[in-house]
């Protein structure tokens, strides 16, 4: 009985809510999402947190624009010029929600996205994945730089792993620490029915060299700086990012 009770209270103070984000930087972000089968422009505010609201929501970068965003979940996006992320979903348990004011405790989060073109400069704390044309990214928490359009995808891992998908084939392969890979397409067959056919997709991967290892170590070791004094907190029940000015 006494289990039952403890389960009830811990139940009833937990709640299922829509994840956030928070724009730290911005420059030429467009910001849209779909709601009742209309595409709505959503006003770019730096400052300013934003809830989660639809499996819709996308971010999209001009050819000169770059922005950085922050996920309530410790994961945060660089998108670099001509970039497009599709927020896939974004769900989570929140532990805290009625307690005020207080940094926010979350379990079973989960943030699925998107990139369809472009460039991303990744620092992941929290779980998520990235999918592209050519495989799905499941990092573990580091540093990564995922390149992407519809005929290669780029990742490079700058301190961490990461699990890769095959779209095609189901494969799945570990990338490294210091490791880099390209994925192209595989090259067409004819199937028994005259159908052109791809069984997977060819996946190059190899050792970063020194050149290449100090400049994505030094544009993601930024990346994270400029993000370091932001923290969400619970206010009047809603999610809050705030920017915590170092002295």
């Amino acid at each position: 009985m006494i289990k039952h009770i403890i389960f009830f209270i811990m139940f009833t103070i937990s709640c299922f809510a829509d994840g956030a984000f928070y724009i730290n930087s911005s420059n030429d972000l467009k910001i849209e999402d779909v709601k009742n089968n209309k595409i709505e422009d959503i006003q770019t505010v730096v400052g300013k947190t934003y809830l989660v609201h639809t499996n819709n929501l996308s971010f999209t970068t001009t050819t000169n624009g770059e922005s950085s965003i922050l996920f309530n979940n410790n994961i945060t996006l660089k998108l670099n010029g001509d970039t497009k992320v599709i927020v896939d979903s974004f769900d989570q348990t929140i532990l805290n929600i009625d307690n005020q004011p207080e940094t926010i405790k979350y379990t079973d989060d989960n943030l699925q996205l998107s990139l369809s073109q472009g460039e991303l400069e990744l620092v992941v704390n929290g779980n998520t994945v990235i999918g592209t044309m050519m495989t799905s990214v499941i990092p573990k928490p580091g540093k990564y730089f995922i390149k992407s359009d519809e005929k290669s995808t780029t990742v490079a891992v700058i301190d961490g792993e990461t699990k890769l998908l095959d779209t095609l084939s189901k494969k799945e392969i570990t990338l490294k620490n210091g490791e880099l890979v390209v994925i192209v397409e595989a090259p067409k067959f004819t199937g028994r029915q005259g159908e052109v056919l791809r069984k997977q997709h060819l996946f190059n991967v190899r050792k970063m060299d020194e050149e290449e290892s100090k400049f994505f170590s030094s544009v993601l070791s930024n990346t994270q700086q400029q993000n370091n004094n932001i923290r969400f907190i619970v206010i009047d029940k809603r999610i809050v990012g705030i920017k915590i000015n170092n002295p």
